[in-house]
């Protein structure tokens, strides 16, 4: 089997057999398959055949790494196209569905290529998964599609029973005063009535399918390895500012922001500015909100009731030295609370890296906010080249002069006109041992330390078609997820590499730590030329040429110990040998077409022209406008198409065309990718998009 293969975790996915179970598993599926695992998702035969009848015989064909399977649910076969009826289906998959998924697991097991089953998750009224979960010895997942307060009141079913609220004596129950019975025995529950109780209780029958059966698969999922139900927790993020007001005030917007998206916020101010505002807004200044809560910690120099910024040296070192502890102190504390989400996030001030520490024990993500501009923390990052060039410290109070504050700076990346007289003023000391000078380089670098070695960065190799009008939108898909947190490397061809050196200089692609530049050859000849190459020549040549030098580079990257490993491919449409890197690497790949949605789609069924004798024309007269008005209305969701409004690619005598074949070959081993971006959005090609989604 191959290490690609070898590699993948393998999830079987098993829905209940109704939309509204179907739909949220699906969800799931496609979330755990854009995480790299690969995914076997089983309908049962009747919903597979439904799929089939209304969507076509290719509709559950899937993709090499996300398979579709089915197994019978024990009811007589039919063709009827509704859904079945439920109670007599949660009677049938309970007592015939095991051994027909049993079977489907060996199966899957004996093949050799995909990946063993590493789990199953499995809807929570499709409980017999379990079985098979510990018999194949593997975690099985439980996914309830109600609410968390809908699953609790299912797992005190039992209890409505022992109490006699279910099953009601008879109709007569069924009265608003009946209904409106308190229940006050279910764990958080408040200002519960008996109406608000799912309405399977509401039965007169003690032996009723449905209330039998949902107490019976509740009670199983106690066995499951975890639960997920079908709700959500809001996100906690801890905010932890400088403290002085110039920091406090911008991290406070932030936190503001972030609460308005939904955040549940922790706010921490020192004691000192803690008890500062207190005593200028009122004792009830800091209360916050139920999801904003202002917290504070010590910042380890001598208690005052000063109301004045402290000064700034001396709060640095003591804030570097004797905040961790705490700190750390404060987020366990936060976390061993009911009423608050756990922390899942920090955001703290960029010279408050104490955090960093913190957050790595904890295994959280930390997001560090410099208050400065980013020409300004840029300077900062170089600070220690200062410092090597022999700029700082001064030697003597004459070096404060205009001439020499006029001093030329240009070996800052991308700061042109730079003056020693524009770079932030800590470096003007005449003192080696100055605290900010010394203080600003250690929180830059530390902070720089563990953008590069977080292991937990993910890395994405970026490859755009060498053409200005790919190489931009690929830039700024690559923005976007650096923006997110990924170590990016952006992969140019030599040609286009040594293009930008000329014309931006030097140290135009040195990049950042988390964001560098590297070049492939294109296999065509050399050349100093400064325009854009011949396009179907660079088809051919990359097409053929370009897959060992990206293999190389990839395994050049993971050889390296200042960046993580590469976990994902994104390249653009035309540059799909890239697919056979990334299968070999074992790392998901997205492809993206820099066209819209229709531009794709009408690439998706240029092999069909050809089929249909409308690509090549036979010979010139072709190009009229009678033959491009000729109606197309095969392409689907596309209407009032002409043959003249389709990529003019096809428009060719030559049926060895190279652009056009090539862009058959291209669309078609898109097919391949985890996924595809188009360059479109939703507003614009909605009915398409959703024509694409299938």
């Amino acid at each position: 089997m191959g290490s690609h293969v070898a590699q993948k975790q393998h999830v079987v996915c098993v829905p209940y057999p109704a939309q509204g179970h179907i739909n949220p598993m699906m969800k799931v599926a496609k979330l755990l398959y854009a995480k790299g695992f690969h995914i076997t998702f089983v309908n049962t035969v009747y919903n597979h055949n439904r799929l089939l009848r209304s969507r076509g015989p290719n509709a559950v064909d899937g993709l090499p790494s996300f398979r579709f399977e089915s197994i019978p649910d024990g009811l007589p076969e039919t063709d009827v196209d509704v859904t079945q009826d439920i109670p007599t289906l949660c009677e049938s998959t309970m007592k015939h569905c095991l051994a027909p998924f049993k079977e489907l697991l060996r199966q899957i097991n004996a093949r050799d290529d995909v990946p063993p089953v590493s789990c199953i998750v499995s809807d929570g009224c499709m409980s017999f998964t379990l079985d098979a979960a510990e018999e194949l010895g593997v975690p099985e997942v439980l996914f309830w599609t109600t609410s968390a307060c809908g699953f609790l009141a299912y797992l005190y079913y039992y209890r409505f029973i022992e109490k006699g609220l279910s099953p009601i004596k008879d109709e007569s129950y069924l009265t608003k005063e009946h209904l409106d019975t308190k229940i006050d025995w279910i764990p958080s529950m408040k200002n519960l009535r008996l109406k608000d109780i799912p309405s399977f209780i509401r039965t007169t029958n003690p032996d009723d399918i449905m209330l039998n059966f949902i107490i019976r698969e509740a009670d199983r999922a106690k066995r499951a390895s975890a639960i997920i139900l079908n709700t959500k927790q809001k996100p906690h993020v801890v905010c932890v500012p400088h403290p002085a007001q110039g920091h406090i005030n911008p991290m406070l917007k932030v936190a503001k922001l972030l609460h308005a998206r939904g955040f549940h916020v922790t706010f921490v101010n020192t004691v000192y500015n803690h008890n500062r505002l207190l005593r200028s807004r009122g004792p009830y200044a800091l209360d916050g909100l139920p999801s904003f809560r202002f917290e504070s910690i010590a910042d380890g120099l001598p208690d005052t009731d000063g109301d004045k910024t402290q000064d700034i040296p001396a709060l640095c070192v003591s804030t570097m030295k004797n905040c961790l502890a705490p700190f750390k102190e404060l987020l366990r504390r936060i976390n061993d609370v009911d009423d608050v989400p756990p922390v899942s996030c920090i955001v703290s001030d960029g010279v408050m890296s104490f955090t960093l520490d913190a957050a790595e024990e904890l295994n959280l993500p930390e997001v560090i906010f410099w208050t400065n501009s980013a020409c300004g923390f840029m300077t900062f990052l170089h600070f220690y080249l200062f410092i090597e060039k022999g700029l700082s410290p001064f030697k003597d109070e004459s070096y404060m002069s205009k001439e020499h504050l006029d001093t030329v700076i240009d070996w800052i990346p991308s700061m042109k006109n730079l003056r020693l007289k524009d770079i932030p003023s800590f470096i003007r000391t005449t003192n080696p041992d100055d605290i900010m000078l010394n203080f600003i380089i250690q929180e830059s670098k530390k902070m720089e330390s563990h953008v590069v070695h977080n292991a937990q960065k993910p890395h994405v190799v970026c490859v755009p078609y060498p053409a200005q009008g790919h190489i931009n939108p690929m830039l700024k898909v690559a923005k976007l997820l650096y923006a997110k947190g990924f170590h990016v490397t952006f992969v140019n061809t030599l040609y286009n590499h040594n293009r930008l050196l000329r014309s931006r200089g030097p140290n135009a692609l040195d990049g950042f730590p988390s964001f560098r530049f590297e070049s492939i050859p294109d296999g065509l000849p050399e050349t100093d030329g400064d325009r854009t190459q011949h396009t179907p020549t660079v088809c051919m040549s990359i097409e053929k040429n370009c897959l060992a030098p990206f293999k190389e580079i990839l395994r050049r990257i993971n050889d390296k110990d200042d960046v993580p490993p590469v976990s994902c491919i994104v390249s653009d449409g035309v540059m799909s040998f890239t697919l056979d890197a990334a299968e070999e690497l074992g790392v998901p790949e997205v492809i993206f077409w820099t066209n819209s949605a229709c531009g794709f789609m009408t690439i998706l069924h240029f092999y069909l022209f050809i089929e249909k004798g409308l690509s090549p024309f036979k010979d010139e007269s072709y190009m009229s406008k009678e033959h491009l008005d000729t109606v197309i209305d095969w392409i689907p969701s596309m209407k009032n198409l002409r043959l003249k409004d389709i990529p003019s690619y096809i428009r060719t005598t030559n049926p060895d065309n190279i652009m056009l074949n090539f862009l058959i070959r291209e669309v078609e081993r898109s097919k391949r990718a985890s996924a595809i971006i188009l360059n479109t959005f939703d507003e614009l090609e909605h009915d398409m998009r959703k024509v694409l989604m299938r």
